[in-house]
């Protein structure tokens, strides 16, 4: 069936009874297409596949000439490709990658680190799962998120997301401060690290304290490391994501003008001789260098055969003298750079987050723009508060 609706030739035949032809084959019921009469002797008719063979017997008793002039459908284009084994290796290889490679990871990416190296981080990433050809639904788990952290005690958050067929490890590494106050036997709680309306609450560890939509203040206790047992009160490391909604006022004071340095206008060098610690200058120097000048500093000092140096050197300063020329930014241009700046300082200055809303206003003098933004956000404020030490491993009533 396939054959016969995709696939079709169109045939050129040549025969002294066209007519006679024509009506043997409509009495075999052979269904023909596009008959075209090219001349007394000559035919043109397209035929499918499938009855193909019959018509060509037909002909064949006729004494009539045939000649394929084309093939076309599905089926002539598929056996052409299955003659060619290279391309149909590479074809199922192709295909099998795009139905396989979306979902795994090929490439890991790391972002925020500082302090803590990149190879450490891809390391213990691999210990907890996130590796080449990992699922991509699996390494974005809170499970693993959790190991990464107990791998590497330096990180106070670690976020897994995919972008394609690469991870990304986004950290976050904790103050000195905090690094040096950690330690296996000590209570922990969580405290916010700022006001805010809480919007979510992970707890992994600990007693939560706080619930969605409630307001909290800057050092109030979240999640304590005190959880009641019932009959003992066990102390513990306090582990929670405890993001809010804040809110931030931020000011950023700009020139209006820029001066910047021009064409070089002229240079002079002047030579001073330097004995021991005290320096003859041979020149006049008023030692007031504005920003219209660079000075470039250079010493030689005398050597003996043999390589010792003596105390004695030849100093050079090259004064070069620039023209200052002064630029106004335009206010568009003014405008988005105060604002990308302002941005970029509020994602810098959050644990991890996002700004949801912002509001913001430009006044400008003749000497400087004053920017102002009230901003809303989503981070995390959850902060470790380290509280005493652990006497026992198991608890303390």
């Amino acid at each position: 069936m396939g054959k016969s609706v995709f696939s079709k030739h169109i045939l050129e035949i040549t025969c002294a009874d066209n007519i006679s032809l024509i009506n043997a084959i409509n009495k075999e019921r052979i269904p023909v297409e596009n008959v075209i009469f090219c001349s007394d002797l000559v035919i043109r008719i397209t035929v499918s596949n499938s009855e193909h063979r019959r018509l060509l017997q037909i002909a064949d008793k006729y004494g009539a000439s045939v000649e394929e002039i084309e093939r076309n459908g599905v089926y002539f284009i598929v056996r052409a490709f299955l003659r060619r084994p290279v391309l149909v290796f590479f074809s199922v290889l192709v295909l099998f990658l795009f139905c396989f490679l979306p979902g795994k990871v090929l490439f890991i990416a790391v972002e925020g680190n500082q302090a803590v190296p990149e190879n450490l981080i891809i390391e213990a990433a691999s210990e907890c799962g996130i590796r080449f050809g990992a699922q991509r639904r699996q390494v974005r788990s809170e499970m693993v998120k959790n190991k990464l952290l107990q791998k590497i005690p330096q990180l106070q958050w670690a976020g897994i997301n995919t972008k394609g067929c690469v991870a990304v490890i986004s950290v976050r590494e904790k103050t000195v401060e905090e690094s040096n106050l950690q330690s296996s036997n000590q209570v922990s709680s969580i405290v916010a690290a700022r006001d805010g309306v809480i919007q979510s609450c992970t707890v992994y560890q600990g007693n939560p304290l706080c619930t969605v939509g409630q307001a909290v203040k800057k050092g109030q206790t979240l999640v304590s490391g005190y959880v009641d047992c019932g009959t003992v009160i066990k102390a513990t490391q306090a582990n929670a994501e405890i993001n809010a909604l804040t809110f931030r006022d931020l000011q950023v004071v700009s020139p209006a003008e820029k001066v910047a340095r021009g064409e070089v206008k002229e240079k002079k060098a002047y030579y001073s001789l330097r004995i021991g610690k005290k320096q003859i200058k041979f020149y006049k120097d008023s030692g007031n260098l504005d920003t219209t000048c660079g000075k470039i500093y250079s010493e030689k000092y005398l050597q003996l055969p043999g390589g010792f140096l003596l105390p004695v050197a030849i100093v050079k300063e090259t004064h070069t003298y620039f023209w200052q020329s002064s630029d106004v930014p335009v206010q568009t241009d003014a405008n988005k750079w105060i604002e990308h700046f302002a941005e970029s300082y509020l994602q810098k200055e959050m644990i991890v987050g996002e700004i949801v809303s912002s509001q913001t206003t430009l006044e400008t003098t003749d000497t400087a723009r004053t920017f102002y933004g009230k901003y809303a956000c989503i981070e995390m404020i959850g902060k470790i508060k380290y509280e005493q030490m652990i006497e026992n491993g198991d608890g303390n009533d």
